[in-house]
């Protein structure tokens, strides 16, 4: 009932307060590198409704040194708009480098078509486009596809990478009101595979990891298998200005330790501890407002149990009822 009532509200035209979802705002390291990526943004000549940077050439993850022998890191962008058909036809005609050879020669409405039906979870990339000097990579992928999966995580796959600090180059208020529900399903996810007592970096770690649940890559070596401790540790403050509003608003956490959300106690905070209400009606909360496409992968895999209807429906457990003897 509550995504359907969001769904219908982020699919029309929205105005919100200018305050809202400010924790979304995350700075870069340097006005040059922010003066960098949105050069590079307005290069495109198609319509971009929504823009973001992300990774380890926007922000730095601890295993990762800037040395004058190594190469500079790629910088990766996603792109939301509104009609990929024609996007992918103007950018054609400007961008014709971008693509493949294959793309190129089969035109916009094949790369349209695979981008909504193929493989990559909705979003086209093109990769090793040089602008200005910078190789980058970039998705492209449709507002609607975009807010669906940061509602009902779909895919997974953008709603992942959004779990974790991104910098916004262009905003959409859709996209800002359906980001807000992704991150508080991950702290609700979260907090299910989470002990009663946890830290703050340890709630962070297991955001992160979310997204890399089932990746092949960090079971076959494709990734570094320490990328979550090293994501988080490195972007901690990001990670605080992302999540901790949410922490306080939601009411979600039962009690603090200490409880300061001032920047300068960020030394004590990671040694403080968090409680969550651990009691079977909490929970069933929690499994209540997940996302609609975990919730069904929960209902399929336990569809024989049947306390499952119980957790997930809204009536608390009875704690009165005793069952009738034949």
């Amino acid at each position: 009932m509550v995504n359907s009532v969001l769904r219908r509200t982020i699919s029309t035209k929205i105005k919100l307060p200018p305050q809202f979802a400010r924790n979304q705002l995350l700075p870069v390291r340097s006005t040059t590198l922010s003066n960098e990526l949105n050069g590079i943004l307005n290069t495109f000549k198609p319509p971009i409704r929504y823009a973001l940077a992300y990774g380890s050439g926007v922000f730095p993850q601890k295993s990762y040194t800037y040395l004058q022998d190594q190469p500079t890191p790629m910088l990766d962008f996603i792109f939301a708009v509104s009609h990929p058909n024609h996007w992918h036809s103007m950018n054609l005609h400007h961008n014709p480098t971008h693509y493949s050879i294959p793309a190129r020669l089969v035109g916009s409405d094949s790369v349209a078509w695979l981008q909504e039906n193929g493989p990559g979870a909705g979003v086209w990339f093109n990769v090793q486009a040089k602008i200005n000097d910078r190789v980058i990579k970039y998705g492209v992928v449709s507002i609607d596809s975009l807010c669906n999966d940061l509602l009902d995580w779909n895919t997974l796959y953008l709603s992942g990478r959004m779990h974790k600090p991104t910098h916004i180059l262009r905003d959409d208020p859709r996209v800002r009101l359906a980001q807000q529900v992704n991150l508080a399903s991950a702290i609700r996810v979260s907090l299910l595979l989470l002990p009663e007592t946890f830290n703050e970096e340890s709630l962070y770690r297991t955001i992160t990891g979310l997204s890399y649940t089932g990746d092949f890559r960090m079971n076959w070596g494709g990734e570094n298998p320490k990328k979550v401790e090293n994501i988080v540790e490195r972007q901690i403050e990001l990670f605080r200005i992302l999540y901790r509003p949410l922490i306080y608003s939601l009411n979600l956490i039962s009690s603090f330790n200490p409880l300061d959300n001032s920047s300068s106690a960020s030394t004590t905070y990671e040694k403080g501890v968090f409680v969550q209400d651990y009691s079977p009606q909490s929970r069933a909360k929690l499994l209540q407002k997940l996302p609609i496409q975990l919730k069904e992968r929960i209902r399929t895999s336990y569809d024989q149990q049947s306390n499952l209807q119980q957790a997930l429906s809204s009536e608390p457990l009875s704690t009165t009822t005793t069952p009738q003897m034949n």
